[in-house]
């Protein structure tokens, strides 16, 4: 939409030097929106080195509070957009909003490369739609989408709006840094009200604010200026583990009707403990099921294990998150009769269902996925998004996964192992360790044996054994996969150069505990490539073992993290050569100990039966290494 270029050029100017809703002087912040300041030939030029496809020019978010609960988020952003891909990711916003936050005041224009405005944002460029996650039943939150752009590159993206929070679990962290646009300014205003506690916590050597007392209320400013995109190297941290960050939370919150604090740990789970009071009720049927699942238990872990199965069984996992619902748990009651829930609503009747018969559990908040952010023991915050259940037993704790109909008992996957979480108990809440596994845990067995004809042609019995960890992907493609996929999925795990497969079992791919056993057999024509009087063979029937990071182009920045889970990848091939043959030459055997990895090869001739036999191992640690020790 084009124009009048200098009534909007005005009009702009005049909205962009309006002060937030506080009322509160920002100070040069505020000019810095001004049209003119946003043009190309003010990009410092070390910003420009690397041709990035977009330029953060300016990006402020103030977080105005008001009282417990209530929050204002006031957001400015400029960004210039040089290609499609620039375009892609700063061309379109996205803000979520719900029961508690509403979305107001969003306005936006478009800017060429000499600042001049060239449109507004209007009601023609604003979706809204629910936010569809593919597996919430149930769910009051919606995405209002907003999208600006121009027939020209370079151009400038001014998004304005507010977010009004009536209820909150703490205030957004200030990540400046972009994983992929370098940044001209950004900066963090916390405006709180004398009186109003709060404290905050810098990460990985965030600025010290800028700290001012304006008109009986306090604020606290965190600015970058000229910063490059923070990139992240192969199988080295996720860029926001890297990036300096600012976390700032409020000492008392409120969503709902109900009030809570960050004072401890305990405090917070004080607060959720509360939330799950008189909803672990079974009806009379379900408490004679509990006791009737567990009869013929011998010990406390049996009745854990039987009640688990009679749990998966009998429910599936679906969120429903209205209101309250992203927190509280739906009764005990609810899941029974409907037979679904969420992580909190099937966390908390399993506990009851443990409670009925005389076992004590505990809910644990958990930030569930391949990384979590550390949980700081002196700085309280909501940094989860999960629920498990743990139960002590004599020897150890069980961690239980809820959402899942396929987990084995007690298995701890790669979403919920290694890291903090906070273990809810009505009068001692405390952060926990979830264990890591062990390389011993984790394998990925093959066991194969090839016979060989004069041809060449061979035929081959394999059977793969995958545990722990390294049985979780396998399980989840495979345990209610059609017969197509599996043979699909079979085909891709063999990777030979042609074969056809006579036979598979996939009957045990779904057992009781973390561990697949499939076996299958292959004619393999040509594996051998025949001459007059030889045969060349390649031994290499094993499978690919976990790939390295990529060469880097220069020198390494950034620690490598571990490639998959600590394991043991092991091949044992046996070869029976045909009648008449005799071995004239094999590789030589290898070993290879560094700090992150063994790695054991060895080829053998067995004259009397004939046969070749290789053995392959690689074990993998979970060995974070420094920058330095990776060599291109």
């Amino acid at each position: 939409m084009h124009i009048s270029l200098l009534r909007w050029a005005s009009l702009l100017l005049g909205m962009l030097l309006a002060l937030p809703a506080s009322g509160q002087d920002l100070g040069p912040l505020s000019t810095d929106f001004a049209p003119e300041s946003l043009a190309l030939h003010h990009v410092p030029l070390p910003l420009m080195e690397d041709n990035p496809d977009a330029i953060v020019r300016r990006d402020l978010k103030h977080i105005e509070a008001h009282e417990i609960g209530a929050v204002s988020q006031h957001v400015r952003r400029a960004v210039t957009i040089f290609s499609r891909a620039g375009r892609e990711s700063f061309g379109t916003l996205r803000l979520m909003h719900d029961t508690f936050r509403s979305v107001d005041d969003l306005e936006g224009w478009v800017l060429d490369a000499r600042g001049t405005v060239m449109a507004e944002l209007d009601d023609d460029d604003i979706r809204e739609y629910p936010a569809n996650d593919g597996f919430s039943l149930y769910r009051d939150l919606r995405v209002k989408r907003a999208e600006l752009h121009h027939d020209a590159y370079p151009y400038t993206v001014v998004f304005e709006y507010t977010i009004e929070r009536d209820g909150h679990l703490g205030w957004p962290t200030w990540r400046p840094y972009h994983p992929t646009a370098p940044v001209e300014r950004a900066s963090y205003v916390v405006d709180t009200p004398n009186g109003m506690d709060m404290r905050y916590d810098l990460r990985r050597g965030a600025p010290e604010p800028n700290v001012r007392y304006v008109n009986d209320r306090h604020l606290h400013t965190w600015t970058i200026e000229n910063a490059a995109a923070w990139e992240s190297e192969p199988h080295g941290p996720p860029w926001y583990a890297q990036a300096p960050a600012v976390h700032v939370v409020p000492r008392q919150f409120a969503i709902g009707d109900t009030q809570g604090t960050f004072a401890s740990w305990e405090a917070f789970g004080n607060w959720y403990h509360a939330l799950t009071r008189e909803r672990q009720t079974l009806s009379e049927a379900a408490s004679e099921e509990a006791h009737a699942v567990v009869a013929s238990a011998r010990t406390r872990r049996d009745s854990v294990r039987a009640l688990y199965d009679h749990m998966q069984s009998h429910t599936r996992y679906v969120s429903v998150q209205l209101g309250l619902g992203g927190w509280q748990p739906y009764p005990a009651e609810y899941v029974e009769r409907t037979g679904y829930g969420d992580c909190k609503a099937l966390s908390n009747y399993m506990q009851a269902l443990l409670e009925e018969v005389g076992i004590s559990s505990s809910p644990v908040l958990i930030r569930s996925g391949r990384y979590a952010p550390p949980l700081h023991a002196d700085f309280p915050e909501n940094r989860f998004n999960h629920m498990i259940l743990a139960v002590p037993t004599a020897q150890d704790t069980l961690w239980l996964e809820t959402t899942s109909q396929l987990l084995p008992f007690g298995h701890v996957h790669r979403g919920i192992a290694d890291r903090a979480a906070l273990l809810v108990r009505e009068d001692n809440s405390h952060l926990v360790n979830v264990p890591a596994s062990t390389a011993d845990q984790n394998k990925r067995l093959r066991h194969a044996t090839v016979d060989l004809a004069p041809s060449g042609h061979a035929t081959a019995a394999l059977t793969t054994t995958y545990t722990g960890q390294l049985h979780d992907g396998p399980r989840r493609q495979l345990a209610h996969a059609s017969t197509r996929d599996r043979r699909t999925w079979m085909r891709e795990q063999l990777r030979f150069g042609t074969f056809n497969i006579t036979q598979v079992d996939f009957s045990g791919v779904n057992p009781p505990d973390p561990s697949i056993e499939i076996p299958v057999s292959v004619e393999l024509p040509r594996y051998a490539t025949a001459t007059a009087s030889r045969l060349f063979l390649d031994i290499g029937l094993a499978q690919p073992l976990p790939a390295l990071p990529a060469a880097a182009e220069g020198p390494r920045t950034q620690p490598v993290h571990p490639f998959t889970p600590p394991g043991v990848y092991a091949d044992s091939i046996t070869y029976t050569l045909p009648d008449g043959y005799t071995v004239e030459a094999l590789p030589e055997g290898l070993m290879l100990e560094m700090p992150f990895a063994t790695y054991i090869v060895s080829v053998h001739h067995d004259a009397d039966k004939q046969q070749i036999l290789y053995r392959r191992r690689l074990e993998l640690t979970d060995t974070v290494l420094a920058p330095e020790m990776y060599e291109r």
